[in-house]
């Protein structure tokens, strides 16, 4: 039997700014299963993901065979949550 995941909370502030995410917010829906890995977070700004799919991502950009991600509920679930 799986262990439920923690549900993840983000200041509708926070989720307001990604409401154009093409990905419908999964990330807060999945209780983040299925997000990019994340790589290095620089002065928690920068953040450098590894993804997993290559299904089409608006906040993401191309650096190297990695991605940077300026999706700001992605920075924030890393900042709470570590994941």
């Amino acid at each position: 039997m799986s262990e439920e995941q923690p549900k993840l909370n983000i200041k509708d502030e926070i989720v307001n700014e990604a409401a154009d995410c093409k990905k419908d917010l999964r990330c807060l829906k999945n209780r983040g299963e299925g997000l990019c890995k994340v790589d290095t977070f620089l002065n928690n700004k920068i953040l450098f993901v590894r993804c997993l799919n290559s299904s089409y991502c608006s906040f993401r950009l191309p650096f190297g065979d990695i991605f940077v991600c300026e999706c700001l509920v992605r920075k924030e679930i890393y900042n709470l949550y570590k994941i």
